[in-house]
């Protein structure tokens, strides 16, 4: 049986590699700074949606987002949390399991 903590796991090393594979990508290293934290923000926008609409009873939210600043967010899904940061151009994104 698969546990939460698993398949977090699991979509935590997933979103690691694509966020470094953002990052490195040379046509987002030409575009505004804001680029790669709006793909970011839009990834999990799209997961939320999704989790909210495929959610089975659950009245809590699944994914927390405390918004810090215009360019600042930590975006909790259950014990894993991912780190957004573009205050000083540098497409900060980082994630960790508390």
């Amino acid at each position: 049986m698969v546990t939460m903590q698993k398949t977090i796991t699991k979509y935590q090393s997933k979103f690691d590699r694509l966020m470094k594979s953002i990052q490195t990508d040379k046509t987002l290293k030409k575009m505004p700074g804001n680029a790669t934290a709006g793909i970011a923000v839009q990834m999990i926008k799209d997961l939320k949606n999704y989790l909210r609409v495929n959610k089975k009873g659950n009245k809590e939210s699944i994914i927390k987002v405390d918004r810090r600043s215009k360019n600042v967010a930590y975006i909790t899904i259950g014990n894993w949390v991912v780190y957004v940061d573009n205050s000083t151009g540098e497409h900060i994104v980082e994630s960790w399991v508390q």
